[in-house]
């Protein structure tokens, strides 16, 4: 399935591309050097900006293993950002060489169920492993959405 690139741009240590497809979109994120909290929050505002629906798919790309340090309350105030945002699914891959990652992903989603957050996130070194898994979520949900009507 082939999306439309609706906006991209580079915006504190991330470059984005942000696709649609039908009535969702995918923000494909690139580190480009060290994140943290102040950066999440500037490419969640961005991109949040452009999302038409509840749900929010992401494929973050730091193959390139910047700097990329989060904490648990980092991950709090980033949930309540995404639910203020209109959010309620959060889907997510991270394309990473460091094999830590995985534990940043189990609190990433015990913080998402404590605030109510649907959450699905992988990390990863493959970078088709991750489009696969977004997408397949991304093409359920439109499957969903278009039994819906």
């Amino acid at each position: 399935m082939k999306g439309k690139k609706i906006k991209s741009g580079t915006v504190s240590n991330f470059e984005f591309e942000t696709f649609r497809y039908g009535t969702e979109v995918l923000h494909r994120l690139r580190i480009l050097g060290k994140v943290g909290l102040e950066e999440r929050i500037d490419v969640y505002k961005t991109t949040l900006d452009l999302n038409p629906s509840s749900s929010y798919f992401c494929i973050l790309d730091n193959s390139h293993n910047f700097e990329n340090t989060v904490t648990y309350s980092d991950l709090d105030y980033l949930d309540k950002l995404l639910l203020d945002g209109g959010i309620r699914v959060f889907t997510g891959a991270t394309i990473t060489y460091d094999e830590s990652f995985a534990f940043i992903v189990k609190l990433a989603q015990r913080s998402a169920a404590m605030n109510n957050l649907k959450c699905d996130l992988i990390s990863t070194d493959n970078a088709g492993t991750a489009e696969e898994f977004v997408m397949s979520k991304l093409t359920n949900t439109l499957l969903a959405n278009s039994n819906e009507y």
